[in-house]
């Protein structure tokens, strides 16, 4: 009877793949099995020594970092984020996570992060969305790790403006007063190891102006981690 029930709405409400567009089948979610192993995955073997690494190097409590897949426009990997990000597609925020942490478990990506931390939005941008995308991810994450989820540690007292249109020098100068601790925060994250989470990253100057912040809590260690790069 459930599977009749399933059936039927699949017929009146078709779902679409965040991937292709195709219309998926009643047992696929989401994404489409083909779209799934389309993804340019990221090809690394020492998180110490990925592409990444040149945005954070110069920060001494970034040992590693990395990403799952790559960002190019019109792609796959575009269409999901682009499907998250701008079209209320929050499921695809955990499946996203989810994916990610069970391809790369067996990597040393995850070893000994205590707590994982969404990169945050604006409170207007987030009213704006529904949803922090990023959190979505760090919730997907856990659920393979098992790592918990502070969302409330590190937050974004800015308007949230979106930093495309910008320059490379004007992003990184608004990125210095993008973010602030909560209080009480250094405490609660001193000499932790922590992983900050990404939808995507472009110039690096998100993921640095976080880290430039909660680089001063003592004995602290960052990786930073976005669920996909742009890549050229």
């Amino acid at each position: 009877m459930t599977k009749l029930i399933r059936s039927l709405e699949n017929l009146l409400f078709p779902r679409y793949c965040a991937g292709c567009g195709i219309r998926l089948a009643l047992c696929e979610a989401l994404v489409c099995p083909s779209c799934t192993l389309r993804m340019e995955r990221e090809q690394i073997c020492d998180w110490s020594l990925t592409p990444m690494i040149k945005n954070f190097a110069a920060t001494g409590c970034v040992p590693r970092c990395g990403n799952f897949v790559r960002f190019r426009r019109h792609s796959i990997v575009a269409n999901i984020v682009h499907n998250l990000k701008y079209y209320r597609q929050h499921q695809l925020g955990a499946w996203m996570g989810y994916l990610a942490a069970t391809e790369l478990a067996e990597t040393h990506l995850f070893d000994d992060i205590d707590l994982l931390i969404p990169i945050p939005l604006s409170l207007r941008r987030r009213l704006q969305r529904g949803y922090n995308q990023s959190a979505l991810i760090a919730q997907g994450i856990s659920e393979v790790i098992h790592i918990p989820v502070r969302d409330d540690l590190l937050l974004r007292p800015t308007t949230g403006e979106s930093q495309t249109h910008f320059t490379i020098i004007e992003r990184m100068q608004r990125g210095m007063k993008m973010f602030r601790l909560a209080p009480n925060a250094d405490v609660i994250l001193s000499g932790l190891h922590i992983m900050l989470v990404d939808d995507v990253l472009t110039t690096g100057t998100t993921m640095r102006a976080a880290i430039e912040v909660l680089s001063a809590v003592p004995s602290i260690t960052i990786v930073p981690f976005a669920w996909s790069r742009a890549t050229s």
